[in-house]
């Protein structure tokens, strides 16, 4: 059954879910990168970061992000709440600065206007989608490429020698999962309007918790990795990409207009994300 999605609810949360995320990327990726040892696999730098206070307090922040992502994916499509999250990168940008004692120059406020501003072109064009409440899953081949990419990814980060491609890898395995996680999170709403409790007799929680434990744990690797210019865009710009593929073809989310709204609103959310990555190499500096 298809319906309706609002944006007048969906974007508010999702920017509140936004800067939760921000803050705590800011926090994670200050606490991983003092963690200076290097001989440390995946569980052992969990169990290391686990006993810092600080890297505590900040799942709190991603916690209560994932709260309003919920809400906002239970009144908005995945095709517009998740390019939200992008503007994590412009919250995470002076509480970054802050953390390290740098000033935030007028080069990233430009890119950060850019971001912005093809953003609201962006939601602008697309109106208020339309979608399915539940996945359609005769149409899992997506998903199933995306669980691909994790996998790949995360593969080549391992294996990679130069610091700052692992932390990309690892930031595109992480945001994928991030993206499969929304996805779940979607089905979740769907079935908890219809069913109440009985979502959990479903296997969408359940995988919407593993993607995220898997999606946290692979975030940490890549800020320990290398530099937050690094792993932050890759992992921003994956996350939306993924949940797009797999809203449209699960939920079958189809946005406002058609033709050349659809190819411009397409444009001005790729000058978004090439703002992103602009804004990140930009932050580029000591720490």
């Amino acid at each position: 059954m298809l319906v309706d999605m609002s944006l007048g609810l969906a974007v508010p949360l999702a920017l509140a879910s936004a800067g939760c995320f921000a803050a705590g990327i800011a926090v994670q990726h200050q606490e991983a990168q003092a963690t200076s040892r290097a001989d440390l696999n995946h569980a052992q730098l969990i169990g290391v970061l686990v006993q810092r206070p600080l890297w505590l307090l900040s799942n709190v922040a991603l916690v209560i992000g994932a709260a309003l992502q919920t809400a906002a994916l239970a009144v908005g499509s995945l095709v517009v709440v998740q390019p939200i999250l992008v503007m994590g990168l412009l919250f995470a940008m002076p509480i970054s600065a802050r953390l390290h004692r740098r000033r935030v120059t007028a080069r990233q406020w430009t890119w950060a206007v850019v971001t912005v501003g093809g953003l609201a072109a962006f939601l602008a064009l697309v109106g208020e989608a339309q979608g399915r409440s539940r996945p359609h899953l005769d149409h899992s081949g997506v998903t199933l490429g995306c669980m691909a990419i994790v996998g790949l990814t995360a593969a080549g980060a391992a294996l990679w020698p130069g610091p700052r491609a692992k932390a990309a890898l690892y930031g595109v395995s992480s945001g994928a999962c991030a993206g499969l996680a929304a996805a779940a999170l979607k089905a979740c709403t769907g079935l908890f309007r219809d069913h109440g409790v009985g979502v959990l007799a479903s296997p969408y929680p359940y995988a919407a918790a593993v993607t995220g434990i898997l999606a946290l744990v692979l975030s940490q690797a890549a800020y320990r990795t290398g530099p937050l210019s690094a792993s932050v865009p890759a992992l921003t710009l994956s996350d939306p990409v993924v949940s797009v593929a797999v809203g449209i073809s699960l939920f079958a989310e189809r946005l406002a207009g058609h033709g050349a709204r659809h190819t411009l609103a397409a444009l001005v959310l790729v000058i978004a994300f090439g703002a992103v990555v602009a804004l990140a190499r930009a932050d580029d500096g000591p720490g």
